[in-house]
């Protein structure tokens, strides 16, 4: 039926509310971030964590004293680390963005909890490196998606006065060049084609959880983002965007599969070329994606 809006702080007037959406896609998108996102991060930032200079000091002076007993000493036996601590907190930072991005309609709101999300995410992958390694130019890439789409989306908003994504259901006709920048914005978000550099890189550099950051929640956000976009294209029958040229709803449509496809082709290509976990855990999350 039709989804119900809560106002947690201001109402649906304000540019930046904390105007909420419950509906079937937020409830099972929730649960997902709740049982199964949440606790694979939070296992992998407290058992995958790098180790900082004094867990290293430790683990050395261990391996030197037992080094026929055990040969691949493991993280001293202590309170949680440096690391670990740090890890935890963003793990938990990005549950509770990643919740927000589930139930925010406001269009600002969505935009801000994304871009917050992400970052988090990024963060997570950067554990233990140093100032000067840090992959900045991976985190612009992944920034490019949701900064895009919030202008674009606020371009199809603004001249109609609309604040939600739910104002602009069935009321908007969307012209084609929006949606072909909205569609390339979510490429780019998801790590699809041609935005498969970022991924990549980001597998082979990340820690795991920070790997687990961008598989488990970084990508289903963007096609949670996609989907919850689009259907504000729906007219009150349910059929798809309605294009106010008089050319068939299908041809974004056809963009997206195109793009969808080239996208399996060339992970599954890659995928069949590697052996180490990390790439094929990024070829199988573009796959699924």
């Amino acid at each position: 039926g039709f989804p119900l809006e809560i106002s947690l702080l201001g109402d649906a007037r304000s540019w930046l509310a904390l105007y909420a959406r419950v509906d079937a896609l937020s409830i099972y998108a929730a649960l997902g971030v709740a049982v199964i996102v949440a606790p694979m991060l939070l296992w992998l930032a407290w058992r995958a964590a790098p180790l900082d200079e004094t867990e290293e000091a430790e683990v050395a002076a261990g391996a030197s004293a037992t080094v026929d007993e055990t040969p691949n000493p493991a993280r001293p036996a202590q309170a949680l680390g440096r690391w670990q601590w740090t890890g935890v907190a963003l793990a938990l930072a990005l549950e509770t963005l990643a919740l927000w991005v589930c139930f925010a309609e406001n269009i600002v709101l969505l935009g801000i909890v994304w871009v917050a999300m992400i970052a988090a995410a990024w963060a997570l992958g950067e554990l233990g490196s140093e100032q000067s390694i840090l992959d900045l130019r991976g985190l612009s890439l992944m920034l490019i998606g949701p900064v895009v789409w919030l202008g674009a989306v606020l371009l199809i908003a603004g001249p109609v006065g609309a604040r939600l994504l739910l104002d602009l259901t069935g009321t908007a006709k969307l012209p084609i060049g929006h949606l072909f920048v909205i569609s390339l914005a979510l490429v780019f978000a998801a790590g699809a084609y041609p935005a498969l550099a970022w991924v990549r890189k980001r597998a082979s550099i990340s820690t795991p959880a920070g790997l687990g950051a961008v598989s488990l929640a970084i990508m289903p956000a963007a096609l949670f983002v996609g989907a919850r976009t689009f259907s504000m294209g729906a007219t009150l029958s349910s059929s798809w965007p309605d294009l106010n040229i008089g050319k068939p709803s299908i041809t974004i449509g056809i963009a997206l599969t195109v793009l969808g496809a080239l996208s399996a082709a060339i992970a599954g290509m890659l995928a069949l070329g590697r052996r180490d976990p990390r790439s094929l855990i990024a070829a199988l999350t573009l796959l699924a994606a």
